[in-house]
């Protein structure tokens, strides 16, 4: 049985790259996720978000941001309006 996706890069084409829910419990793989989507090149479903916030929290995807530097926000407080954001902008799933 295929894990489904809960994150999407665009490369390498023609079907890019699938994050599944195992793989996004590497915090690695969460930051280099945020590092596509802050040029645009990936997605992360509301599904997706959901799973983030469970198995990491609101503060370690913020310390993983800050690395990646995709939502530079100064607080936790304007990040998890970012995230909120994201998360309401978000394709249900993927």
């Amino acid at each position: 049985m295929r894990s489904r996706a809960l994150g999407w890069y665009q490369f390498p084409e023609p079907g890019g790259r699938n994050y599944t829910e195992e793989e996004l419990r590497d915090p690695a793989l969460v930051e280099e996720l945020f590092d596509y989507c802050q040029i645009w090149r990936a997605v992360i479903s509301r599904e997706g978000w959901d799973f983030l916030l469970s198995a990491h929290g609101l503060e370690e995807l913020y310390r993983i941001d800050c690395r990646s530097g995709w939502h530079c926000s100064p607080d936790m407080e304007a990040f998890a309006a970012e995230v909120e954001y994201e998360r309401s902008t978000a394709p249900d799933s993927l």
